[in-house]
């Protein structure tokens, strides 16, 4: 019976070694790219669930043509907390985070855009700010390692009066 030599074994320890390496590197660069699929999934998920939240309230506490001036939203006098907020506008500057989604924070946008009937785009930002029949809103949510996820939605008055 014949055994291994000491140079028959060392060369079968670099083979190991030069097969190894680069796997070790293909599982590292897979370990990353799912925690980043798995943030996008979380961060996504979140800002869903606040969209709801905020598509669940009316387009404008003014039942009027004359809706909350662009430089007035936010949230009204007397609104301190997410119960309150009885319209869309007033989660403009909104911030928060969620227990379920430790590392992540986010915050809310709500602005006015022009005619997207006209335009056909809902990112036309009015310019100077108007007040209009058509808001947008965005929620970002932030990762300090990974990056922001940002959800978006477009609300018209005609298609969105809750009252």
């Amino acid at each position: 019976m014949k055994g291994w030599t000491l140079i028959e074994l060392i060369i079968s320890i670099v083979v190991f070694v030069i097969i190894t390496i680069p796997l070790m590197n293909i599982f590292a660069t897979v370990s990353r790219d799912t925690d980043v699929g798995i943030y996008i999934n979380r961060a996504s998920s979140m800002a869903s669930s606040y969209m709801e939240l905020v598509l669940s309230r009316s387009f404008d506490e003014e039942t009027s043509a004359l809706f909350t001036d662009p430089v007035d939203l936010g949230p009204d006098s007397g609104e301190s907390t997410l119960t309150d907020y009885d319209d869309v506008d007033d989660f403009d500057g909104y911030s928060f985070t969620d227990a379920d989604y430790p590392n992540i924070t986010a915050n809310v946008s709500v602005y006015y855009i022009g005619n997207p009937d006209v335009s056909g785009d809902w990112d036309t930002v009015t310019t100077p700010p108007v007040a209009t029949d058509y808001k947008r809103i965005d929620i970002s949510a932030t990762h300090a390692q990974l990056g922001t996820v940002t959800i978006s939605s477009g609300v018209s008055y005609a298609g969105h009066n809750t009252k």
